[in-house]
């Protein structure tokens, strides 16, 4: 995979570098030496990357990963979190809200891959990603409390993935979560061995990308909607963006390729739009 970096700092340090393999795009934190740690540029240099990633009709499916061998992000990098005015603190507490929503609001699917250490922010980053998939050597915490803080800002997401029991025992005790824990409370997918991590994660993204983009665009948004809805509501909103769904183009040419027994060929220049009479005859 070439390394294509897409932004950078005017030291021409890397942070955060974009590789492109056909319809999947590689998000690396690029900052090994300090375990991928999450400095205010970095966070804000991963939010410009998921949108235009995001308004990249050939990117059919992201996966955010750590450089390295040790992490995928150990949270916030510490040398920024101290000494600092209450305005300053807002600032790059807002970077980190920033590339947290971005992740779950963009339509395009976002894979986490994660190896070695998860911590902190580098744990939000893992629970507000659509799906995510460790390696066998990977560790989750949220060790703020050993510093005199609370995870407050990434608990939104963390709160959205796991039991609230769970929740609370991340944040209150700090301790290391292996990731077997983290696959059944539900923080992660799949656990596979350090070896097969690159080769499953491409498989499960090659296939998410293979499928209609607009139609997955529809799904996330419609899915990360109804998950903040009570249960009645979701389901007349779901309702609602099924029968968009069913007016799509794609929805159409998915049938119909059913039928026929063959590959769908998706509407990629514009797979939202509905269809015109001749779909309708069809």
């Amino acid at each position: 995979m070439p390394a294509v970096p897409q932004t950078q700092q005017a030291t021409d340090e890397p942070l955060v570098v974009v590789r492109r393999e056909a319809r999947v795009a590689w998000l690396v934190i690029d900052r090994p030496e300090v375990h991928n740690a999450l400095s205010t540029a970095t966070n804000h240099l991963l939010r410009a990357s998921l949108e235009e990633l995001d308004a990249d009709p050939a990117v059919g499916c992201i996966v955010i990963r750590g450089a390295g061998e040790r992490s995928f992000s150990a949270g916030a990098d510490l040398r920024e979190v101290s000494g600092k005015s209450a305005e300053q603190l807002q600032t790059e507490f807002d970077s980190i809200v920033s590339s947290t929503e971005t992740m779950r609001t963009i339509g395009t699917p976002v894979i986490a891959a994660v190896h070695g250490y998860a911590f902190g922010g580098g744990l939000g980053l893992v629970a507000a990603a659509d799906l995510a998939i460790a390696s066998e050597d990977a560790l989750f915490a949220t060790p703020e409390i050993t510093l005199g803080r609370f995870p407050l800002i990434i608990s939104a997401a963390i709160l959205r993935s796991v039991p609230e029991k769970k929740a609370f025992e991340m944040a209150f005790t700090g301790r290391r979560f292996t990731a077997a824990e983290a696959r059944d409370m539900g923080l992660v997918n799949t656990v596979v061995p350090r070896e097969c991590l690159w080769d499953d994660v491409r498989g499960v993204a090659d296939t998410i990308s293979s499928y209609s983009s607009g139609v997955l665009r529809m799904g996330k948004q419609a899915l990360h909607q109804a998950a903040d809805m009570e249960f009645r509501q979701s389901l007349q909103h779901l309702r609602n963006v099924l029968t968009l769904n069913a007016l799509t183009a794609d929805s159409a040419e998915g049938v119909q390729a059913f039928l026929e027994r063959r590959k769908p060929r998706w509407n990629a220049a514009d797979p939202d739009a509905p269809l015109d009479e001749g779909d309708v005859a069809r």
